[in-house]
């Protein structure tokens, strides 16, 4: 090698070792665009946030007064600098979920009480709003009181990603004294009209936890049940196609398991693949760091599962929900007692992960106050914003305003 040329190979090899100390050196790129802050004197419970093609988001929550037990539901919305656009608020109605269409149009599930004792019901109502707020339409409906009562719970909602315009809610029937519950998906058109109603199993627990849903965007729609009996937990996920008809149901665990372990939220990819987070007290994959730990699960189309993680801290950590972006990296957020990704602030704090395909880390972030915080919905827009909404007691963008409040934060990157 003569002068020359050894002269070039220091200088590339000079210059190929500062561009990676550089690019190891690279802090992350996260961008908090704004932060809002909700309250009133009542506890403000966040059920979910959404977004639409523009950049706005919406927020569905309930303000509950604990002395008198009354529920009132509320939805605001948020243009893509954090401005109030409208605020919307439904007496004597809880509000439980929210989704969005192409068109802009918001769909809203959520259940109330009428009638007196011992003819009083549950009744689910679903609801659609413009893009101003203005309803569009209303649909309830309710069933035949059994034995004393019957109970109808509104667990989630979701809309057809491939633009069908269909509507799913995943809503509960219990039976007092409540120790069977049943799981049921109605689908609707964007006009109100009932496709149809199926059962998804029999839960045979008075303990069961919510059950969460999923739509991918072949229209196959997912759901994860989760019920105790004996101090053995059973989870479990069921696939039905576009018209109801279950393709596959796969356990949790092989077996019933005396790890308590719950699903709390589940989202699909564009290739099918279904992505579960909640917690566990077990050893899923890794030695449980503390008492909760949280856990993220990839189940491929056809059921099998992909892989599994599990992480956490000496403390109590929460897995609360996910979503998936559109070149398929999940985003999981929760809460925190411990230092999961940062110093902790106060009691809980809130935090954010993003995960590639392959499960693997990517960045994570943890906020909070000196008080109470926690996430328990995330989504992310076309232009891979990230919406993460939760409660807090604590001055978590804006002044406290009582008891319990709700919270929006939108990252602008999260890369």
């Amino acid at each position: 090698m003569n002068n020359h040329n050894v002269y070039k190979f220091l200088c590339a090899a000079f210059f190929a070792l500062a561009f990676a100390d550089t690019c190891a050196a690279a802090p992350p790129l996260i961008t908090v665009d704004y932060t809002r802050h909700y309250g009133s004197p009542l506890d403000e419970q966040l059920t979910g946030i959404a977004h639409d093609a523009l950049g706005n988001a919406l927020v569905v929550g309930n303000s509950v007064d604990s002395s008198s037990g009354g529920t009132n539901g509320f939805v605001r919305k948020y243009d893509g600098l954090g401005a109030l656009l409208w605020h919307q608020g439904k007496d004597s109605a809880s509000m439980d979920g929210i989704t969005m269409d192409k068109n802009g149009h918001a769909y809203i599930v959520g259940s109330y009480t009428a009638g007196t004792w011992p003819n009083e019901r549950d009744y689910i109502y679903l609801q659609s709003l413009d893009s101003t707020g203005t309803t569009l339409w209303t649909k309830q409906f309710t069933v035949p009181v059994v034995s004393d009562r019957t109970r109808l719970t509104a667990n989630a909602i979701a809309t057809d990603p491939r633009g069908k315009n269909a509507i799913v809610i995943l809503f509960e029937k219990a039976y007092y004294p409540y120790q069977n519950r049943q799981v049921f998906i109605r689908k609707y058109n964007v006009s109100g009209g009932l496709l149809w109603e199926k059962q998804v199993n029999d839960i045979s627990s008075p303990y069961a936890a919510r059950p969460s849903l999923a739509i991918d965007p072949n229209g196959n729609i997912y759901v994860a049940a989760n019920s105790v009996s004996f101090q053995k937990w059973n989870t479990s996920l069921t696939r039905l196609d576009a018209q109801g008809i279950a393709t596959w149901t796969v356990p949790f665990f092989p077996t019933s398991s005396t790890q308590l372990t719950y699903v709390h939220a589940l989202a699909a990819d564009k290739g099918g693949n279904v992505y579960l987070t909640g917690i566990t007290r077990g050893n899923l994959v890794d030695q449980n760091q503390g008492y909760d730990d949280v856990f993220l699960r990839k189940y491929g189309s056809d059921g099998s599962i992909l892989w599994t993680k599990q992480f956490g801290t000496d403390s109590d950590d929460y897995g609360n929900d996910l979503t998936v972006d559109s070149v398929g990296n999940i985003y999981v957020v929760g809460s925190s007692m411990g230092k999961l990704n940062g110093t902790n602030q106060g009691s809980y704090d809130a935090f954010v992960r993003k995960y590639n395909m392959d499960g693997q880390l990517l960045r994570g972030r943890q906020f909070g106050t000196s008080d109470f915080d926690i996430a328990n919905a995330v989504c992310v827009d076309d232009n891979n914003a990230v919406y993460v909404g939760g409660n807090t007691n604590g001055n978590l963008g804006g002044a406290a305003k009582g008891k319990l409040d709700i919270y929006l934060r939108k990252y602008k990157i999260f890369q």
